[in-house]
């Protein structure tokens, strides 16, 4: 509703523990909740899906990420102008993240290493790529962290443009170095050489998968 003014929400308190915020295109609802939230000491699963942000709300969902212990994170912006350097960089400070869904649309080098540091932190149970670019940076983080990453189990890639099919069959053939039991690639396009990278993932995890989609 559009003629109710959210700027004057009172905060959440400190017993919020999960906070989702799902499809919000009004921006300025997006930032009274984000801010309601500030104070939850104890919030350990933020979900902030396909919202209006913009740059000028990234410091506040940035501090919210670097003030919390969060242990499940979704993020996605419908602002194409979003910095999701910051928002990578405060996810490095997690602790006990373990389970991980984002949008990462075309990664610059910076954003690569942020990317792969919390990869490499080793503590992903989940990793959920969405609504991504999959181009030779995010596949190649990808590609060069699964060898740190013996706690994934689930590993999903949804919506996303498979812009280097070679690339992306490599990241895939590389997962044989984990013991996943959930694959799930679901709205991805794949040519010869995404085929032969998921194949060949699909044989070296065929004695610990469980859950297979595409």
């Amino acid at each position: 509703n559009s003629d109710v003014d959210v700027s004057q929400l009172e905060p959440f308190g400190e017993h919020l523990k999960e906070l989702q915020l799902f499809v919000l295109f009004n921006s300025e609802m997006t930032f009274a909740f984000l801010s309601a939230a500030q104070n939850s000491r104890h919030l350990t699963s933020l979900h902030v899906y396909n919202c209006s942000m913009g740059d000028q709300y990234t410091r506040i969902l940035k501090n919210l990420i670097s003030t919390s212990d969060l242990q499940d994170v979704c993020v996605s912006a419908y602002d194409s102008t979003f910095d999701w350097s910051q928002i990578l960089s405060s996810l490095v400070c997690l602790e006990n993240l373990q389970s991980l869904s984002i949008q990462l649309d075309h990664l610059d080098s910076g954003e690569r290493d942020y990317f792969e540091h919390i990869l490499q932190k080793n503590t992903l149970v989940k990793l959920g790529i969405f609504r991504s670019y999959m181009g030779p940076h995010l596949c190649g983080a990808l590609k060069a962290s699964f060898d740190s990453m013996s706690s994934l189990q689930e590993f999903s890639i949804s919506e996303s443009a498979v812009q280097d099919q070679a690339a992306f069959g490599a990241m895939l053939r590389a997962t044989g170095q984990l013991s996943l039991t959930t694959i799930r690639l679901v709205g991805i396009s794949l040519d010869n050489d995404g085929l032969d990278g998921l194949c060949a993932a699909l044989e070296d995890q065929c004695g610990s998968l469980i859950n297979f989609c595409y």
